[in-house]
């Protein structure tokens, strides 16, 4: 996939099971795969996922984006968004690669 922008690498969706909304504020992903993450992947960016297809559209909200501090890195995402209570919120990363980008890629969710 090099060169392509806004692939899907993680679609998740967290619950709130709760009488009250819940305020996310930070995620952080870590890197890993035998491709360099520093090199062949441009920017990982957090979406709101706010149709639940998997995919980056109009729809969508953009929370942040960043770049991996080094080959298996990690990238920090400082925002502000909201779950519902009694309700849920679908979220998405998705990364643009470079022309470079070689091998594989796997991102993680580290907290």
């Amino acid at each position: 996939m090099p060169g392509t922008g806004n692939v899907p690498v993680i679609q998740f969706q967290l619950n709130n099971p709760g009488i009250s909304n819940v305020t996310l504020t930070s995620l952080t992903l870590t890197a890993s795969g035998s491709g360099n993450d520093n090199t062949g992947i441009g920017t990982v960016s957090l979406y709101a996922d706010n149709n639940n297809n998997g995919i980056v559209d109009g729809g969508d909200t953009l929370l942040g984006t960043g770049t991996y501090s080094g080959n298996n890195g990690t990238v920090v995402f400082n925002f502000t968004n909201s779950v519902p209570s009694n309700g849920n919120k679908t979220y998405l990363v998705v990364d643009s690669f470079t022309g470079g980008a070689n091998g594989t890629f796997q991102t993680t969710i580290l907290s």
